[in-house]
């Protein structure tokens, strides 16, 4: 059984980053952006409370088609998304549920480029049913993508 997604308020996100004694926050959410209007509700409030820290955060595929958001998250102090493509075959991301094909994955990375943030992604290979060609072809479409380790990220 599934259970219901409860996101806490923004206010509540935004008073724990407050008390956290880092200049660097990683959210491990992934679906911290799955509502769009919550996540620039967060934004705001750390831009009028002066909070400066840098952040890291699990991103959806479809916040590419919010550029406004994306520019909102980089004036608050996001550098980096790390977005879950998983699969390089169309029949696999089906299987997945993942809501998107290929052609969308390449449509949305021309828009997640122009962002100022790290664009990073994550693939599983040897999903259930890929050939070794099929998995092989996972870097190769990644570089194509531009998700390759970026110097500007700080992970020490």
């Amino acid at each position: 059984m599934k259970r219901c997604w409860a996101p806490r308020s923004p206010e509540s996100i935004v008073r724990e980053i407050e008390q956290i004694d880092a200049d660097l926050v990683m959210f491990v959410d992934d679906v911290f952006t799955f509502q769009p209007k919550r996540v620039l509700e967060i934004c705001d409030l750390l831009i009028a409370k002066g909070i400066r820290k840098h952040y890291i955060v699990n991103a959806r595929l479809e916040i590419a088609m919010r550029p406004d958001v994306l520019d909102k998250m980089t004036q608050a102090g996001f550098i980096a998304l790390l977005v879950g493509i998983e699969s390089t075959q169309d029949r696999t991301l089906k299987s997945m549920g993942k809501g998107f094909t290929i052609a969308q994955v390449r449509e949305r990375f021309e828009v997640l480029r122009k962002s100022k943030m790290v664009i990073n992604a994550y693939f599983i290979v040897g999903n259930m049913g890929e050939t070794e060609e099929e998995m092989l072809s996972t870097a190769s479409f990644a570089r194509s993508l531009g998700v390759e380790p970026d110097p500007r990220l700080p992970l020490a």
